[in-house]
C-alpha cells in the first residue's frame, strides 16, 4: 500500500493495518517481553564486571539461568556475512565435554530454549555460579564433563573461585572468569613423588620477603616421567604448570628451594651435604673401633705393658679412672668426653666445646620439618636415613606443631604415619618430627662390656685430640 504505513487515525476512521505496520508492532511486541524478562531475572540491568555476549543454545533441551555451556563456533561465520560478524560476537553454546571444551566456557544470565539466543551470557568477569565442590580447598572452577548444570571445583582452571558456600556438593558461588595467569606454580612435595606417579603438595608463594609461605594444596603429577628413578621425595620444592587438556598440575623441574632454616625438612638437603655427613659419621665411628681393636689388641699381648703405655699418654692430672679390680665409685664419671670445638664470640679464648651426645646403643637421629595437610595420612622418611638404620628400628621420638593441635604420629617403615583428632584437609600445618633409629649393624648391642685396659686406650686416644691448656676448662 502506498503512503506512510505508520499514519496516525482518528477515532471513526476505517482500520486497515498493513503487513509492514503489523509485523513491526509484533518486534516492539517481543522486544519489549524480552526486556521484562530480564529486568525481572537480573537484580540489576547492568553489569560492568562482566562482559556479557549472546550465545545460541545448541545443547538439545532448555537452559536455566546460571547454567554453563561449552562455547564452539561463532553464530555468524565471517564468509557467511562478514558484516555481521564483525558487529556483535556471539557463539554458539554446546554440552561441555573434557578435555576439549576446558577453559572454554560461558555462564548463562536468562534461560533460554533450545535453538534460541540468550542475550546475556558471562563469558568474562565476575558472575554468580553453581560450583560442584569436591574439596574444600580448590580454589578455581572448570567446567564439568557431559553437564551443565554447574562448573567442577579443581586445583586450577578457568574461573577463580572468589567465595562459596562452606561444604562439599554443588554450591552457590561468586567466581571470576579468565584473567587467571596462575597457570604456573612453585610447590613443596609432602610425600614421595613416584616416577610416572603423583603426590600431594603445597603451593609456595612470596610474603613476608620469603619464597615460603602458603597453605593452598594441590596434585602434582608427572606425566613426562621425567623425575628420577628413585623418585622425587618430601620437602622436594618444584615448578608445576597447570595443563588444561588433562587437567592437573604437571611436574617441570624441581630443586631443594632456598626458604632458610627451618623451613625444609631435613630429609631434603642435597646428596652431596648428607654423603660428607655421612663419611664424617663413618670416620669419627671407625675411629672409635680402631682404637678400641687396637687397644683390645695390646691387651692380649701384655697386660701390663697397655697399662703402662696408656698411662703415660695420659695428660698431667688425669685421672685414669679405677683400677680393673675394683669397681667404679659413685663419684668417678667414667671416661673423657668427646666434643665438637666450634668458634664462639662470646668465649675468652674464642673457643667452646659441644659435647656427643651418647647412648647405650648405637643410634642414628634425623629430623624433619613439613607442610601437611591436617588429615590423616602418611609421608615418606627420608631413604638415605631409612638405609643406614636397622630395618624396623626407626622410630618417632618427638613431634611438636606450629598450632594447637592434636597429631599423632608412629614409623610404618619407610613412612611417618600421622593421625589427626580433628580432620581438616583444607588448612596445612607446619610439623617438626625427631626420629631415631638403630645404626646399621649394631642391633642387639646395648651397654656391650669393654675392660678396663679399652677404657685405658680409648682415654688417651680421646685426649691425644688436643693437648692440655690451662686456658681452657
Amino acid at each position: 500500500m502506498p503512503g506512510n504505513p505508520f499514519k496516525k487515525v482518528r477515532s471513526g476512521d476505517k482500520l486497515n493495518i498493513p503487513a509492514e505496520t503489523f509485523n513491526t508492532f509484533i518486534d516492539v511486541a517481543l522486544d519489549w517481553k524480552a526486556r521484562q524478562r530480564s529486568q525481572t531475572q537480573e537484580s540489576t540491568s547492568s553489569r560492568p564486571s562482566s562482559t556479557l555476549i549472546k550465545v545460541r543454545n545448541q545443547t538439545g533441551q532448555t537452559r536455566n539461568r546460571f547454567d554453563v555451556v561449552a562455547l564452539v563456533g561463532p553464530i555468524i561465520q565471517p564468509a557467511s556475512n562478514e558484516q555481521a560478524f564483525q558487529n556483535e560476537p556471539a557463539l554458539d553454546g554446546v554440552v561441555p565435554t573434557l578435555p576439549e571444551h576446558s577453559g572454554r566456557f560461558a555462564i548463562l544470565h536468562e534461560p533460554v530454549a533450545a535453538g534460541e539466543i540468550a542475550h546475556r551470557a558471562c563469558v568474562s568477569g565476575v558472575t554468580v555460579a553453581r560450583v560442584n565442590v569436591t574439596n574444600e580447598r580448590h580454589r578455581h572452577a572448570d567446567i564439568a564433563n557431559g553437564t551443565c548444570d554447574y562448573l567442577q571445583s579443581c586445583d586450577a582452571g578457568g574461573a577463580i573461585i572468589l567465595w562459596k558456600e562452606p561444604g562439599t556438593g554443588v554450591k552457590w558461588a561468586i567466581v571470576r572468569i579468565g584473567n587467571d595467569d596462575q597457570d604456573i606454580c612453585r610447590f613443596e612435595l609432602f610425600g614421595t613423588l613416584a616416577k610416572c606417579g603423583h603426590a600431594s603438595a603445597r603451593k609456595i608463594l612470596y610474603g613476608n620477603s620469603r619464597w615460603c609461605d602458603g597453605d593452598e594444596i594441590i596434585t602434582v603429577y608427572d606425566s613426562l616421567g621425567i623425575a628420577p628413578a628413585a623418585g622425587l621425595y618430601a620437602g622436594t620444592f618444584g615448578w608445576a604448570v597447570w595443563m588444561p587438556d588433562s587437567g592437573k598440575w604437571e611436574l617441570l623441574f624441581w630443586g631443594e628451594g632456598c626458604c632458610g632454616s627451618g623451613s625444609v625438612s631435613d630429609s631434603s638437603v642435597s646428596d652431596s651435604s648428607r654423603s660428607d655427613s655421612s663419611q664424617s659419621s663413618d670416620s669419627s665411628a671407625s675411629s672409635e673401633s680402631s682404637a678400641s681393636s687396637e687397644s683390645s689388641t695390646s691387651s692380649t699381648s701384655s697386660e701390663s705393658s697397655t697399662s703402662q703405655e696408656s698411662s703415660s699418654s695420659l695428660p698431667s692430672g688425669s685421672s685414669v679412672g679405677p683400677s680393673s679390680s675394683v669397681p667404679p665409685s659413685i663419684s668417678w664419671s667414667g671416661s673423657d668426653k668427646s666434643s665438637a670445638i666450634v668458634p664462639a664470640s662470646w668465649s675468652p679464648t674464642g673457643y667452646v666445646a659441644l659435647f656427643i651426645h651418647e647412648m647405650p646403643e648405637v643410634r642414628f637421629d634425623d629430623v624433619m620439618t613439613i607442610h601437611v595437610p591436617q588429615a590423616d595420612h602418611e609421608v615418606a622418611i627420608d631413604p638415605h636415613f631409612v638405609e643406614v638404620c636397622e630395618k624396623g628400628t626407626i622410630e618417632v621420638c618427638g613431634i611438636a606443631a606450629d598450632k594447637p593441635i592434636s597429631v599423632g604420629a608412629r614409623a610404618v617403615g619407610d613412612k611417618i604415619r600421622l593421625r589427626f583428632a580433628e580432620q581438616d584437609a583444607a588448612h596445612a600445618v607446619r610439623l617438626v618430627i625427631r626420629l631415631t633409629g638403630i645404626r646399621r649393624g649394631f642391633a642387639g648391642k646395648r651397654f656391650p662390656r669393654r675392660t678396663h685396659e679399652q677404657f685405658l686406650a680409648n682415654e688417651a686416644f680421646i685426649n691425644s685430640a688436643y693437648p692440655s691448656d690451662p686456658r681452657a676448662e
